[in-house]
């Protein structure tokens, strides 16, 4: 007996990919194979959001020491803060920071089978020190929106979903702290 699944439009298509669109592999077609599917390295697509996994892991490199230096810059900020709530907000960011440290190392781990240098960032560059409290929410801002890109780019790259949904969870950590300095910008006018 044929099980007929109305609910599910994706019956007899095969498992779902991590990127959401049907696995055709191990498919029965006409021919007894399955169709052809051209890789974007065939196409010689050049554009800089495609990265390779190569390029990713330099970049999952830079960003856990851009993390570092940000708990230093959260800091900073968090004793500048004049409130108790807006010290309690970048809290909430710093820990989201700690939070990516250990993703970009356990990525980097897996894809290299080594760990990052685990030495800590001493002190905040000059530039960033002398910086005034707004200042430093709108720097803060825009370092979470860079990151956004730089993550998107690396989220490209990853090659299973266990490492997409990761950074995926780092990305939207991104967007989410951003807003949280918009709050906070808005009330430091």
């Amino acid at each position: 007996m044929e099980n007929y699944n109305s609910y599910n439009p994706y019956i007899g298509l095969g498992q779902m990919s991590y990127r959401g669109y049907p696995n055709f592999e191990n498919q029965i077609y006409n021919n007894n194979k399955a169709p052809e599917v051209e890789k974007s390295e065939d196409r010689n697509i050049k554009n800089e959001e495609i990265i390779s996994q190569e390029e990713a892991v330099q970049q999952i490199r830079m960003q856990e020491r851009q993390e570092k230096e940000n708990q230093l810059f959260y800091d900073s900020m968090i004793r500048n803060a004049p409130t108790e709530s807006e010290k309690k907000v970048l809290r909430e960011i710093k820990e989201d920071g700690r939070k990516h440290i250990k993703i970009l190392n356990d990525l980097y781990n897996k894809f290299t089978n080594r760990r990052l240098n685990t030495e800590e960032i001493k002190s905040l560059p000059e530039e960033k020190a002398k910086l005034s409290y707004r200042e430093q929410l709108l720097r803060g801002l825009n370092n979470q929106l860079d990151d956004v890109v730089t993550n998107r780019r690396i989220l490209g790259a990853m090659p299973d979903n266990e490492s997409y949904t990761l950074m995926m969870s780092i990305m939207t950590d991104n967007l989410k702290n951003a807003s949280r300095f918009n709050y906070l910008i808005h009330r430091a006018h």
